[in-house]
């Protein structure tokens, strides 16, 4: 399937974060993120993602829900509180959907099927204006 993938036009080059804590998973988004045009960062846990988000400004974060130590939703929590989101799109990527603090997030369900999954990315960065921020969706900054 990843022979298939190119870059599109259609979606801006982005500066993405990958948040997950199966290996064989993150390296899955991290490979076709990357053959699909962007750079990609990744985190093993939401600690690390942390870290990361307090290191690097991102466009976009894609972090898994359940993971040990700590839930996506409470990185993005912390990073919004210590004012690490800016302008970033959130996206919490789970086969969690039922959890109720999901509510206030867009959720991309697993299992994955990798081609829709792209195609859900490039939506959401191509909704950018060429010259401005990203659009933020998700986590609100402000709040």
């Amino acid at each position: 399937m990843l022979d298939r993938m190119t870059p599109t036009d259609n979606a801006r080059h982005a500066k993405i974060l990958v948040v997950e804590d199966q290996d064989d998973v993150r390296r899955l988004l991290v490979t076709a993120l990357g053959i699909d045009g962007h750079d990609v960062d990744e985190a093993v846990n939401a600690h690390h993602g942390l870290s990361k988000l307090r290191d690097t400004r991102y466009n976009l974060i894609l972090t898994d829900y359940a993971m040990p130590g700590g839930t996506g939703t409470w990185m993005l929590h912390e990073a919004t509180r210590e004012g690490l989101l800016g302008d970033a799109i959130s996206l919490i990527v789970t086969a969690h959907s039922d959890a109720g603090e999901l509510a206030s997030y867009d959720v991309i369900p697993k299992p994955l099927d990798l081609d829709n999954f792209l195609d859900q990315i490039r939506r959401v960065l191509s909704g950018a204006d060429a010259n401005g921020p990203l659009p933020a969706c998700g986590v609100d900054p402000k709040a």
